[in-house]
Parts: C-alpha cells; sequence; structure tokens
C-alpha cells in the first residue's frame, strides 16, 4: 500500500500491525534529527575519545573493541550516559508517531538500542499507558508488550549501558538475556526496523542464524546498499533521501499513523 507517493509499506506490514503481530525496532537514527540532535554509535564513540582526550579509533576497529580497550582505564560509560543525558535533547515527531502506529495501549511493541529517554517521555504525552522494560530485566520475547530499552538507558546506573565488547559479550553470549530476548522476539513477530544500521558484529550474526521463516522489514534510504540488508533475511522498504534530511520517512510514518 502507498501510504504516500513516495513510500510504499507492503501489505504483510499492514495487516501484521493490525493483528497485534507488529514489533517497531528502532535505532539512533530516529535520534539523530530536530529535536532530538543525538549523535549515532559512530559519533558518540568520537565525541567519547574526544572527551577523555584519547586517540582516536582506528577506521577498521569495531566500536565495542576500541571502547572496551579505553574502558580498562577511563569511564567510558559515565562519559557516553552524560553526553546522551542532556537537557536540551527532546522527542521528535518520530518518537511519537512510532506508538500512534498502534492502536491500543496492549499493541504496542517498541524495541530500541537508543540510550535516550525519549520514547518514554513521547508515551507519556500522548496518554498511551504501558510497560516499560530496561536491561538486563527484560520479558520473554513471545510474551513482550510495550517498550524495551535492551542496551540500557540513561536513567539507569551507567554500568547498564552496553557499549564496549565486554559489555555485548555479557548481553548476548555469557549471560545471554539480549540474545534469548530477541531470537524470541524474531520467532514469534514480524518486525520492522526504523533507523537501525544492523552493524553491530553480534547482531549480524544473530540475524544470519535465525530461520528464514522469520518475517522482518527495514526502511532504508535510497542510495544505501539494499544487499546488506538481504544478507541479513531482512526485506528493505526504500525511500527517497535527496537531501539527506529522512522527512519522506517521517512523512511516510506520520500518515501510516493517523
Amino acid at each position: 500500500m502507498w501510504i504516500t507517493s513516495e513510500v510504499e509499506i507492503p501489505d504483510e506490514l499492514i495487516d501484521h500491525l493490525e493483528q497485534g503481530k507488529l514489533v517497531l525496532f528502532v535505532g539512533a537514527g530516529v535520534s539523530m534529527k530536530g529535536k532530538s540532535n543525538l549523535p549515532n554509535f559512530d559519533d558518540l564513540v568520537d565525541e567519547i575519545a574526544k572527551t577523555l582526550y584519547v586517540e582516536k579509533r582506528e577506521i577498521t576497529e569495531p566500536h565495542d573493541y576500541y571502547l572496551g580497550k579505553i574502558a580498562k582505564t577511563k569511564d567510558v560509560h559515565q562519559v557516553a550516559r552524560d553526553l546522551v543525558h542532556i537537557e536540551k535533547s527532546k522527542p521528535n515527531p518520530l518518537h511519537y508517531a512510532i506508538p500512534r502506529l498502534f492502536p491500543l495501549d496492549t499493541d504496542i511493541r517498541i524495541v530500541t538500542t537508543n540510550f535516550d529517554q525519549h520514547f518514554t517521555t513521547a508515551i507519556k504525552e500522548i496518554n498511551r499507558d504501558i510497560n516499560v522494560y530496561y536491561a538486563p530485566a527484560l520479558p520473554t520475547g513471545r510474551a513482550f508488550k510495550g517498550l524495551a530499552y535492551i542496551h540500557g538507558n540513561v536513567e539507569q546506573e551507567k554500568e547498564a549501558l552496553i557499549l564496549t565488547d565486554g559489555d555485548f559479550g555479557r548481553a548476548y553470549l555469557t549471560e545471554g538475556w539480549a540474545r534469548r530476548f530477541l531470537v524470541d522476539l524474531f520467532s514469534n513477530y514480524t518486525v520492522l526496523f526504523i533507523g537501525y544500521s544492523h552493524n553491530d558484529p553480534v547482531m549480524k550474526y544473530l540475524a544470519t542464524g535465525l530461520p528464514p521463516s522469520t518475517r522482518r522489514f527495514a526502511f532504508v534510504a535510497q542510495g544505501e546498499n539494499t544487499y546488506h540488508w538481504e544478507h541479513l533475511g531482512i526485506r528493505p522498504i526504500v525511500y527517497p533521501n535527496k537531501v539527506n534530511n529522512h522527512q519522506s520517512l517521517v512523512k511516510a510514518v506520520k500518515r501510516w499513523a493517523e
């Protein structure tokens, strides 16, 4: 279905939203624009390095490994929390439109890797009543309803933020609470990624290890490499982005929520 003249939403997604079978998986891209104006993970890592006066990351060096090295002598979690938890950053139109997609409070299922509190703020302001989960205290994926911060949130203790290779190792391997939640979620719901790059190594492994029967989609800006998504078993939904402001995506989500 053409939601706008520029963006077509697969009928399967529209049907599964109406049936209470859709999960929105939201990444840093949603909090980068407008009043939010927060960095993506690449830029956050650079800002951490600048704040701590340490040598910048080599371009081929994984972000989590780099932060893990710094964390041996520096408090990267506190710095990251301070860089994201800033008073002037506010929810933007997508933070309001995404929860409005769901017709009932009990249908709202939003998972985010973002550390900011903007979804919690927006959901309260539009008077939606939901459960909010902060990692590592997550429900089972199949029973999930509400909002889940799977990589932690600025309102928690700083150590809850998933930043370093050690953090990812605990979340997805040794303790495994993020892995269990997501595998169960992907196995039971249709998932739509928005503002998410899907570049975390551990998430790539998880994606390629899922059975082909899982139903996953992603909003992808025109000009991006769609093979990246197809290789992960994710169907891209392409939207135009001529001036790199992603307004056609914002317009489409707002229209869909009407």
